[in-house]
Order: C-alpha cells, then structure tokens, then sequence
C-alpha cells in the first residue's frame, strides 16, 4: 500500500514544473527539497517524543498506547497526511488550464493504467530524458548504499577500524546532513543556479556528493566528530544540489518535447523507488563480505562503490544535449 501511495512526490515536481518559469524552476523544485529535509529533520525527534506515551505522560496509561508504545507516532504521521490531503484537495489550484486538461475515461481504467505504464516505459530510452532519469538512478543507488553501511562503520568498534558510535551520535550526524540539504535546497540552489545552470550543477553535484561519501571511512577516531560533520556537510550540499537540478532539467526537456510532466516524473521516481530498493541490499552484501577482509577489500569497498557509482552519474550527465533554446542554463 505504501508503495501504491507513494506518487506524491512525482505529482508535487510536475505541479511545481506546470506553474514554474524556466527562470524559477531551480528554486522552486529546491524548496519542495528543503521541505522534505525539514520534514526528516524533526519528523525522527517528534517521533521519539511521541513513542512510548504512557510512560511520559498519565493521559495514556492503561490505553491501547500503552499496549502499543509505537502507535502514537504512527497515528500522528496519518493525521499529518489527512491534514495534507485536505488542503491539496480543496485549496490548491488546479496547475493547467481548462484548455489543456485531459479528460479520460473514468470507466475504462485498466486501460488508461495500461497505457500510462507503457509511456512511463518509453521515458527510459528517450534522449536526453533517459539520460536524467538514469543519472537519477545511479545518483540514488549510490546514495542509499551509504544509508545502509553508514551506521555498520560508524558502530563498529575502534579496535576493528569504526568509531564506536552510538544511536544517538549517528542521528547527530543525519541531523547535520538535513540541515545542511536544507540550507543548500532552502538558500543556496537559487543563486548556484543562476550562476552555473542545472546543467552544469548536475555532474558537478554527483562529484561532491562522491567525493563526501569516499572519505566517509577514512575518518580518524581522534577528530572523528569534526571530520564527520565536514564530510556530511560535503555530502549534503552535493545531494541538495543534484535533485533540485535533476527535477529543473527533466521539466524542461518534457516540455521541449511536449510530454506530459506526470509521465515523466513518474517514470523517474519509479526508477529511483528500484535503486532505493537495491542499495540497501547492495550494501548490505557487500558489507557482509569485506568487513572482515583486509585492503582493498575491506570496510572502504562499499563507499568507494558509492563513489564510483557517483561518478558514473557525473559523466552520463555529460551527455545531456544542449537545447537550442537553452534557457535551463540561466534556470
């Protein structure tokens, strides 16, 4: 259900893409970013707060939250998302004109299913578009690998080459890496945007994010905290800047192309929802079968797979063609 639901995010970019300029599209998509990282930045500490209730406060003592300590957090979220419905559905304004809306078939929706499915499909072996949306994918891949083995080197001990790590200094640190996607989402996009187009930010986002994600495990257990936070702030500005980049740069295509944003935005989430599937399990594999190994197939393996896949990203966004029109660049 959660997978079926979760088309949110490629609806929010494509209304965003509808009501944007090619001047505004870098930060507004940014915004939608820096949202999202607010949202994981306080959404974690409310959740704690809210977990466990009946052993904080008498109110839910001897009630269904004391039996599932969990629940509450889970009912908040839902009623977050019931208030967000309700505000999209009856306050926020339809993003095209009567005269290019489409009215489908309500009956035949199997059919109308079929065929977005199969031109969501033809996105991946489109030009420039295919391109983006592959880029995207190794981009999140890599990404995600460093989700899973993160926290692994972070906790391992000091003798074995971690940092001895606890939950509460690793959440310190995704802290660090929310703020600062917010900053570089919420402030920076606008102005680096302007200045180097989403073009040229794309490649350049996925070497600083793979430059960050390298180091990650070369840190020293003595400056561990200070170099961290370095690396994570290294890591955070080149991940603020690709989406935001990648998002800008897919609108304009599509409507170069005359396609319709939905298709297009979906069938990039669906491939980047596939590489937040794989990493994790990647990582997990390739964790399992170096952590005990010596160099160079050691602990660093899987963040220099990130690495290398960051840099794969970084020159198949080369290929992305010049339009003659290339307002984007001034984007």
């Amino acid at each position: 259900m959660a997978g079926v639901f979760n088309g949110n995010l490629a609806v929010a970019r494509a209304y965003i893409g509808d009501v944007s300029t090619p001047a505004q599209l870098n930060t507004r998509m940014g915004l939608i970013g820096a949202a999202f990282g607010l949202g994981f930045t306080i959404g974690p500490f409310i959740g704690g707060e809210l977990s466990n209730p009946a052993t904080k406060w008498d109110l839910f003592v001897g009630t269904i939250f004391e039996t599932y300590p969990y629940l509450l957090p889970c009912v908040a979220a839902g009623a977050l998302s019931l208030v967000s419905f309700v505000y999209a559905y009856f306050y926020l304004p339809e993003s095209l004109p009567k005269s290019k809306r489409s009215v489908g078939d309500s009956v035949n929706w199997v059919g109308r299913l079929s065929k977005s499915f199969k031109q969501s499909y033809s996105m991946l072996n489109k030009g420039s578009i295919s391109i983006i949306i592959w880029a995207t994918m190794l981009f999140i891949f890599g990404f995600t690998i460093m989700h899973a083995v993160f926290i692994l080197y972070t906790g391992m001990p000091l003798s074995d080459g971690g940092l001895g790590y606890n939950e509460a200094q690793n959440g310190r640190i995704f802290a660090v890496i929310g703020i600062a996607g917010i900053v570089t989402q919420g402030v920076l996009i606008g102005p680096l945007s302007r200045k180097l187009g989403a073009r040229r930010m794309l490649p350049l986002s996925c070497f600083i994010c793979g430059t960050g994600l390298v180091l990650i495990p070369y840190t020293q257990a003595e400056y561990a905290t200070v170099q961290l936070v370095l690396v994570a702030i290294i890591v955070a500005v080149g991940s603020g800047l690709f989406q935001p980049s990648s998002s800008s740069l897919l609108t304009t295509f599509a409507k170069h192309e005359g396609i319709n944003l939905g298709i297009v935005m979906g069938a990039q989430e669906s491939v980047s929802s596939f590489a937040r599937i794989l990493g994790p399990l990647t990582g997990g594999i390739v964790w399992t079968f170096t952590v005990s190994r010596d160099w160079p197939l050691d602990y660093h393996t899987a963040f220099h797979i990130c690495g290398i896949l960051m840099l794969c990203s970084a020159i198949l966004s080369l290929k992305i063609k010049i339009l003659p029109d290339a307002n984007y660049e001034e984007s």
